[in-house]
């Protein structure tokens, strides 16, 4: 094919003719690797070859779409500054595509990623609302102790790892496995979680107390079943009701989501909940290996 018989840069519209576009601009060479490489695994992701792209396709793709896509991102517990890395590059996408006539209208331009800081529970609060649970467990009844040790450890896993309300029935005994000395709680394929310190003491405590060969590590109180997502927005609705704040999952996700950008106040959080953990009197813990063999 002769230069002659090259199909117009309008009819180009693919990951190729847009990363040439770029270098026409004289962008920087990290900068248009990392937009290549968001849109590449965009359009993947929508099952879409980033070579040979349907202009139909792409005109019939609605802001919903781009917004599905990082909800998807979220929970695969992509850092927020990936995510709006990600957004600039398919903003930039579309507008290439705009341009060059491939598509009429750009999708992209009335998606916008709400804050989460917004959102997020004052150190405040989360350290009231573990304590509400810990107290919660000074109960003559053996049930409530167990039921609110189980919830305090749901909210650990839930606050400060990004454990999601969902996930919570999912999670398995056969899970916690060990790879090179260090007990990890597989979620899902890419997302696993380290368990070390206060979390990791209050899920011995809990494994002990539960006295069940379930393999589902959360439980309805004296049953073998799962524990029900409908029995975590109960206790979610206790603490809303006990401390005077909305207390909802998406917050929750939103708390970790800013404590992962403040490491410093993750650790401090951490440290006083360790510290008012210390003296709470406890019973003895076996090793957590006699419970998930």
């Amino acid at each position: 094919m002769t230069s002659s018989d090259k199909p117009p840069i309008s009819e180009s519209g693919n990951l190729t003719s847009f990363v040439q576009a770029l270098e026409r601009q004289k962008i920087a060479v990290r900068s248009i690797e990392a937009y290549a490489t968001d849109v590449r695994i965009f359009l993947r992701h929508l099952k879409m070859n980033p070579e040979d792209l349907d202009a139909r396709v792409l005109t019939n793709l609605q802001s919903q779409d781009i917004e599905n896509y990082l909800e998807h991102l979220i929970d695969k517990h992509v850092s927020s500054s990936t995510i709006r890395r990600t957004l600039a590059s398919l903003r930039r996408f579309f507008a290439f595509l705009l341009d060059k006539g491939f598509i009429t209208s750009d999708p992209s331009q009335s998606v916008f990623i709400r804050s989460g800081r917004k959102s997020t529970i004052s150190s405040e609060l989360i350290i009231s609302m573990f304590h509400h649970l810990v107290a919660r467990q000074d109960s003559k009844s053996e049930i409530e102790t167990l039921r609110y040790l189980r919830d305090e450890v749901i909210l650990l896993l839930m606050v400060f790892h990004g454990l999601r309300q969902y996930q919570v029935p999912t999670l398995l005994l056969s899970s916690i496995k060990q790879p090179s000395g260090i007990l990890t709680l597989t979620v899902t394929a890419d997302f696993g979680i380290r368990l070390e310190g206060l979390i990791l003491k209050k899920l011995h405590k809990y494994l002990l107390m539960r006295n069940s060969n379930a393999e589902a590590i959360f439980l309805e109180p004296r049953e073998s079943e799962p524990v029900s997502v409908a029995s975590i927005s109960a206790v979610l609705k206790e603490l809303s009701h006990a401390l005077q704040f909305e207390c909802t999952p998406k917050r929750l996700f939103d708390t970790y989501l800013s404590l992962q950008e403040d490491q410093a106040a993750r650790q401090r959080l951490l440290e006083i909940l360790q510290f008012d953990s210390q003296n709470v009197a406890q019973r003895a813990i076996p090793d957590i290996n006699a419970g998930v063999r």
